[in-house]
């Protein structure tokens, strides 16, 4: 029984991200196994269409237009991109904008192009290419999986929810802070659980030790 108990207390249940934020991934780590939510309402506002990256002064959000618009009600499964925007284009061009100084912009922007510039059928099939390409890059060998159903509050059995735990509203408030050099630190000083982008342009492939360390 008590180790039903410990292994049921290393599981979480999350939300699909756009690029998750560093705390998002440090979860991820946190977490022998994780639980991505698909069937649950789709949240304005949220990370799930949109990151935050550093621009020279300071904070610079990235949106995915989605079909329907932003209040349309649905599954997060469901939702769709807007194609007919070009905000792909968009996208590449403020991350080359943000972090073409950085230590290891060649290191990874080809690859980020090259996901961002495919059509993905859904929203959670681009979130998803982005996770498990991130995966690879930081070593990342805990077991993600998918919801098949709308997960409930009441039936979770002690698995940790940590669904909508980074929301842009407060994402920066978390505790837990790691700490790295930035690109425009020196300028604007450090912010803290932006984009894992931020992370692996500033820090390559250290990225893994700085998440996995902060357990």
């Amino acid at each position: 029984m008590a180790n039903s108990f410990f292994l049921k207390n290393f599981i979480q249940i999350a939300d699909s991200q756009y690029f998750g934020s560093v705390n998002y991934y440090n979860n991820l780590f946190k977490h022998t196994n994780t639980i991505i939510e698909l069937f649950d309402n789709y949240q304005k506002m949220s990370f799930r269409n949109r990151c935050t990256l550093i621009g020279s002064n300071g904070l610079i959000d990235l949106s995915i237009p989605i079909v329907g618009g932003r209040n349309k009600k649905q599954l997060m499964c469901e939702v769709k991109i807007d194609y007919s925007q070009p905000w792909q284009q968009q996208h590449i061009k403020t991350i080359k904008s943000c972090y073409g100084k950085s230590p290891f912009f060649e290191y990874f922007i080809f690859d980020i192009e090259t996901l961002l510039k495919c059509q993905y059928n859904s929203l959670v099939d681009l979130n998803t290419a982005l996770l498990n390409w991130t995966k690879k890059i930081v070593k990342l060998n805990n077991t993600i999986s998918f919801s098949e159903a709308y997960q409930a509050k009441e039936v979770l059995n002690g698995i940790v929810d940590n669904r909508n735990l980074f929301m842009p509203k407060d994402f920066q408030k978390q505790v837990g802070i790691i700490k790295y050099t930035q690109v425009f630190e020196s300028k604007i000083g450090f912010k803290p659980n932006v984009s894992i982008l931020d992370m692996l342009f500033c820090e390559g492939p250290a990225a893994k030790n700085l998440l996995k360390g902060n357990r």
